[in-house]
């Protein structure tokens, strides 16, 4: 049943362009049965053949700003930076995510520096 879902809704996805939030948005039934987060929606939507790197090579994946937010909580109750690999392991469950996706994230959000093998709150 779930596989006929998710290869119902991947054909619609690759005969018109949608973004993550009007997917989330109109199949959110879907999702809920699955019991997937917009998170893993993302992953899926930007896994598809037609989605991937190899068939969009200037496609952007970004990082939801929930995650921003959740380290931002983790950094305050630290109250001092913290190694990236440590923040690695207190994801969200269900969200994955890789070294190099964390430091891209800090670099991009204002409330979040990087200092080496450090995430740190901007000053």
């Amino acid at each position: 049943m779930n596989a006929v879902l998710i290869n119902q809704i991947a054909s619609r996805v690759k005969s018109q362009h949608t973004s993550v939030d009007s997917l989330w948005q109109n199949e959110q039934t879907t999702w809920q049965q699955l019991g997937w987060s917009k998170a893993q929606v993302a992953l899926w939507l930007a896994s598809l053949p037609k989605r991937n790197q190899q068939a969009e090579p200037h496609a952007v994946y970004h990082v939801t700003p929930d995650l921003a937010h959740h380290l931002v909580t983790l950094l305050t109750q630290a109250g001092k930076p913290l190694p990236i690999a440590l923040l690695l392991k207190k994801l969200p469950v269900g969200v994955t995510a890789t070294e190099q996706q964390l430091r891209k994230l800090a670099q991009q959000n204002e409330r979040l520096a990087l200092k080496g093998p450090l995430i740190t709150l901007s000053d």
